[in-house]
């Protein structure tokens, strides 16, 4: 980057800071959340041993490999709720709920100081983000951020 000093947020829920601390002391062994990783980038990793949740950001240690039916009735269900889809010809790509989607999954990058969100607009945000707050299990032992998006 030719002499250019940049820095980035930390990703909400990776991080031990509040979001508008104006200073910042940079300690790889307390700024990330627990599980996560200090010397990966923005905390962007799970510890050693640790797995990432579906549902949420959390990594968590006490993870099996119990839920790995989910994988096999996601994909079972997918198929079938595009074939419904096609069925009925409904456009679930329409304007209007691509712009909804893009909009909660933006605005919290778009809060000031200060300004704060009601609890049903959280939850609204969550369920477009496919993040409910409590809400995450272990799909299987060691899965990372990469694995979790792919």
């Amino acid at each position: 980057m030719e002499n250019k000093f940049s820095t980035y947020p930390c990703p909400p829920h990776y991080c031990n800071f509040p979001k508008h601390y104006s200073t910042f002391r940079y300690n790889s062994e307390t700024m990330c959340t627990d599980g996560r990783n200090g010397s990966s980038v923005l905390c962007g990793s799970c510890k050693e041993h640790y797995s990432v949740n579906l549902g949420n950001e959390q990594c968590r240690q006490s993870c099996t490999n119990d839920y790995l039916w989910l994988a096999v009735a996601f994909f079972l269900v997918t198929p079938l709720l595009v074939l419904i889809v096609f069925r009925i010809d409904l456009d679930i790509f329409t304007t209007y709920l691509n712009t909804w989607l893009y909009s909660y999954q933006t605005i919290l990058f778009l809060l000031q100081e200060g300004q704060y969100l009601d609890p049903f607009i959280l939850f609204v945000i969550g369920a477009a983000n496919w993040r409910l707050g409590g809400v995450g299990t272990c799909l299987y032992k060691g899965m990372t951020n990469l694995q979790k998006l792919g």
